[in-house]
């Protein structure tokens, strides 16, 4: 998360499967944004602009047919 774009970058490499499905939680389980897409290599980036959420930490989730990433940030 870079706090001067209020931007998270969500980055994957060696993924395994055709379909993904990006999901940011807060801290209380509540989703916060959802986007659904086709993968066409192993790689996966995705800048997510964060202006309308509240500061806090954040769940994010990188899930594809075949396997579930997740990671935490903290946006301030």
């Amino acid at each position: 998360y870079d706090p001067s774009w209020q931007i998270a970058f969500v980055n994957a490499k060696g993924l395994k499967g055709k379909q993904y499905k990006l999901e940011i939680f807060n801290v209380a389980g509540q989703l916060v944004l959802k986007e659904n897409g086709k993968l066409d290599s192993e790689y996966y980036t995705s800048d997510v602009a964060l202006t309308a959420v509240v500061n806090g930490m954040y769940i994010v989730r990188l899930s594809t047919d075949k396997e579930v990433l997740s990671g935490k940030f903290v946006k301030y």
